[in-house]
């Protein structure tokens, strides 16, 4: 059986790009029910000398624990946990130190995330589909993102399309993958891929929130059915970034009120890039490019790109790699707008 419910101090720490990616940073974390009170604390200095302690909101939440795990196949119960929010705001650029302070007197390890103080050149990085169905398939994706990491200057933040997990539905996926100290000192803009859009009986009659949003705590986003996921945008530096959900399954595209809410940002978007994140993909090399819901999201996509004069796409789902020309709805071009 599995232990996953059994913490005896926070977990699944995420952060997260505030409503102004330049001074805020949002945080989410979860406790087991037994674990009284949780507060936030930061400082700029790792001694944390002048330090300050936040308030968080929280609530009691459900979720499924695994009894069996066989990946897509596993039987599941409900598991209660409490679900914390925190956001930090008038930061000042620089690198900010913190600590989750727990029952008082404990607290977590300390981590550190970074404030760009150059608003108008930013640094991110893609990942994807880092779903796998045994614990090493998630141990090689964090190890793969650690060599990345270390291998180059930090970024801003991290952008994940989608399909963090196998099984959105299955808490334990969630515990493999979010362990390491990368979702704690890097923001992550998530996307929901068609994964965690898989909500099972057992998780749609007990009110269980959509897994993505459920484990980030992102910028405000419009009002939207979110119970398969979330579209939302933000700015950072020089850069409009607008996030879809493909998960709307509206005739196998997008539905228009999302469509039209993706316009509107990019025809308003007042900096020099406009860049749009999706899930599933208008291009690729790979076995989904045939089906019909990727074929007629990828037209929308085409047609939203040339109308909103969007600069560069970036999708996931189909486990490739893929780079095209530049191109104007399918045909090549030699120079942007």
């Amino acid at each position: 059986e599995s232990n996953i419910n059994i913490h005896d101090k926070p977990f699944g720490i995420t952060v997260s790009l505030g409503e102004n990616p330049h001074s805020e940073r949002k945080f989410r974390w979860f406790t087991n029910t037994y674990i009284k009170k949780c507060h936030i604390e930061y400082s700029y200095s790792k001694d944390f000398k002048n330090s300050v302690i936040s308030e968080v909101s929280s609530k009691t939440v459900k979720k499924l624990v695994p009894v069996l795990n066989l990946g897509l196949v596993s039987s599941f119960k409900i598991a209660e946990f409490r679900k914390y929010s925190a956001k930090l705001s008038n930061l000042i650029p620089g690198k900010i130190y913190y600590r989750i302070i727990f029952d008082d007197q404990k607290t977590t390890d300390i981590f550190e995330t970074t404030i760009n103080p150059n608003s108008e050149k930013i640094k991110f990085l893609i990942l994807s589909d880092s779903q796998g169905m045994v614990h090493s398939d998630y141990q090689t994706f964090l190890e793969m993102v650690e060599s990345a990491l270390s291998n180059t200057s930090s970024p801003d933040f991290m952008v994940h399309l989608g399909d963090f997990v196998d099984d959105g539905n299955n808490e334990e996926f969630w515990d493999w993958i979010l362990n390491s100290e990368i979702w704690k000192n890097y923001p992550v803009m998530p996307l929901s891929g068609n994964h965690e859009a898989r909500v099972n009986s057992l998780a749609a009659n007990n009110g269980i929130e959509n897994s993505v949003l459920s484990h980030f705590n992102i910028p405000d986003f419009p009002p939207q059915n979110s119970s398969y996921g979330a579209y939302y945008s933000f700015v950072c530096g020089n850069a409009t970034f607008i996030v879809l959900n493909t998960n709307t399954g509206c005739d196998e595209k997008l539905d228009r009120r999302q469509y039209n809410w993706a316009l509107n940002i990019a025809k308003n978007a007042k900096t020099p890039w406009k860049v749009l994140l999706t899930h599933k993909s208008p291009y690729s090399n790979g076995p989904h490019h045939v089906d019909p819901d990727v074929k007629s999201i990828g037209r929308q996509i085409i047609n939203l790109v040339y109308e909103g004069k969007i600069d560069v796409v970036f999708g996931g789902h189909d486990h490739v790699y893929l780079r095209t020309p530049l191109l104007a709805h399918g045909e090549k071009i030699l120079s942007l707008w």
